[in-house]
């Protein structure tokens, strides 16, 4: 029967607790009854008690590892335990057979061994030099390095000169003296497939195959299944992996932040004034251990506070980010906006300042795609529907309904429009909790086209997974009309009405037609599918005019997931 290593680590967490003189009577009384209902805990039970007892004898005998034997205590008994998962099973001798009834010999004759107490003695001693053996070799492997993970990127980091030179995928090494980033971000991934994230200033030590201490710092781990137990200790605790993705920031201070993303860890006290409580934390929920070891207690949970992926080739820095805002791509930025604001001309397909269009005129758009000297927009264009037009540096093409081939404001971000009609500012949003979130001014008529082959090259470990936004027509525009039509009687040329057309490819994914004051705030989402290159967003004049038409989308945004989860999502 195999052990369950979430059982296994809840039984050793208790006997620790046990042996250490601080665990309640339910605890003790929790520990007998595990142990009674399972043989193979009962092995690593007896084992453990072994392993315990030749450690603290062994702890006198060189001072100098006395520190890293109470810290690598776990590993062995992780190692019996797998050990006992993988062991055959030992087949006694079958009991031999009674002979058959004889004549009774005329003089029964009784053979004693005697052990004398220099043989108890003698394999006494045997024991204990074989435990001396195992962790004597330990202690030299621990003293030399082993090998334990790979340095797979860095980026702007500023090494230690104890160091020495770290490169991409240099191979770390256990070390009592450690690692000290004193600036940059590095990212390591051990032999067993945890992938680390470390932002400097931080310092830290490779401890075994399946542990790290960070002494200071703040670090990100992500820890496959067959990696289960994965440890991170600081000064003052010790988080226990169950299958997670967790963040730890250690202080200067001595205080220690879990914050868990998905699965479960548990987090431990390790101070001498700590009481050796523990808390589980799940996914969405933080803790901290503070006071020197003295206070543990749950915090609110921080989502973005962590680095968990970088990109060196791409300056990709990753804080678990869901989406990526078309307003930063505009920009020429992935997670991060400049606070100028965007304007574009769609005719000429050159940014410009705001408020550079002419008051009260009305301008002509062509066929011709223009490009756009975008990191990320490909190109931009004035629908005009008598027939087919390019929506692409590549050539794709599609006729879009008729309209008037006129547009006035240009393509933005900005919050508010200026009515020559009236002489008055207007805000842009859909309602009012909505004004400070980032969102475009897609006028009509005209259109944009954004290359995620170029977004996907930046951001090579994520993947674009939808498009979605929110949008209409802004409701400012009741005000305007007011002021302009006191009575009520507003010409049909002058009622709000647009078309909103989502392309990918060149073919439309969601069209959203006749969009005014009362079709209120309408829902876009578009899936993306990997092969997905160009995603088109074109806006046209239903009813022949643009008057009124303040067409705004609402945090525009492509979704995103790490790829490997979105395989996993995939396959299931």
């Amino acid at each position: 029967m195999e052990i369950d290593e979430r059982k296994l680590i809840e039984v050793h967490l208790l006997l620790d607790r046990l042996f250490d003189g601080e665990a309640a009577e339910e605890e003790a009384l929790e520990v007998q009854n595990l142990i009674q209902k399972s043989p193979d805990l009962q092995r690593y039970y007896f084992r453990y008690v072994e392993v315990k007892a030749g450690l603290h004898q062994l702890k006198s005998l060189d001072s100098a590892y006395g520190s890293s034997l109470e810290k690598n205590y776990d590993d062995m008994f992780f190692e019996l335990a797998q050990y006992e998962k993988t062991a055959p099973e030992m087949k006694l001798p079958a009991a031999p057979k009674e002979p058959e009834a004889a004549e009774a010999p005329a003089e029964s004759r009784k053979e004693c061994f005697q052990v004398s107490k220099f043989s108890i003695f003698f394999l006494l001693l045997s024991s204990a030099a074989l435990i001396f053996v195992i962790v004597y070799a330990h202690l030299v492997s621990m003293k030399q390095g082993v090998e334990t993970a790979t340095l797979t990127d860095s980026l702007n980091a500023q090494w230690a000169d104890e160091n020495g030179p770290l490169e991409k995928g240099s191979r770390l090494f256990t070390s009592r003296d450690g690692l000290r980033l004193r600036a940059g971000l590095a990212e390591l991934q051990f032999d067993n497939h945890t992938r680390i994230t470390i932002e400097g200033p931080a310092e830290f030590e490779l401890q075994a195959a399946d542990q790290l201490l960070l002494r200071y710092g703040r670090l990100y781990a992500s820890v496959p299944p067959e990696a289960i137990g994965f440890r991170v200790n600081t000064p003052y605790a010790r988080i226990t992996d169950l299958g997670t993705e967790f963040g730890v920031i250690s202080s200067p201070s001595g205080d220690t932040e879990v914050h868990v993303f998905r699965g479960q860890t548990v987090l431990a006290g390790d101070g001498q004034k700590t009481k050796k409580s523990v808390l589980n934390l799940t996914a969405g929920s933080a803790g901290i251990v503070c006071d020197n070891g003295a206070t543990m207690k749950t915090i609110p949970h921080a989502a973005h506070a962590f680095i968990r992926k970088i990109d060196s080739r791409t300056g990709l820095v990753w804080k678990g980010e869901s989406a990526i805002l078309l307003t930063n791509l505009l920009a020429g930025h992935i997670f991060t906006a400049e606070s100028d604001g965007i304007e574009i001309d769609p005719a000429a397909g050159k940014y410009v300042a705001h408020e550079n269009y002419v008051a009260g005129t009305e301008r002509q758009g062509g066929f011709s795609y223009q490009k756009i000297n975008s990191p990320f927009a490909d190109g931009c264009f004035v629908p005009q529907g008598r027939q087919p037009q390019n929506i692409s540096s590549t050539g794709l093409s599609y006729e879009f309904p008729k309209t008037s081939g006129l547009f006035h404001y240009n393509l933005s971000d900005r919050k508010t429009a200026y009515d020559t009609k009236t002489s008055s500012n207007y805000p842009l949003h859909l309602e009012p909790s909505s004004s400070e979130k980032p969102s475009l001014f897609l006028h009509p008529n005209m259109g944009i086209t954004f290359d995620m082959n170029k977004i996907r090259r930046q951001i090579p470990t994520l993947e674009i997974q939808r498009f979605t936004a929110e949008c209409g027509i802004a409701v400012s525009v009741r005000e305007a009309l007011k002021k302009m039509y006191p009575d009520g009687n507003i010409p049909s040329e002058e009622t709000p009405s647009a078309d909103l057309l989502i392309l990918v490819d060149g073919k439309v994914r969601q069209m959203l037609t006749g969009i005014n004051l009362a079709s209120g705030i309408l829902k876009i989402d578009v899936e993306i599918q990997p092969a997905d290159r160009f995603l088109t967003l074109a806006s046209t004049d239903s009813n022949q005019s643009f008057r009124y038409d303040w067409l705004v989308l609402v945090q525009p945004e492509l979704k995103i997931t790490p790829a490997e989860a979105a395989r996993v999502e995939n396959k299931n």
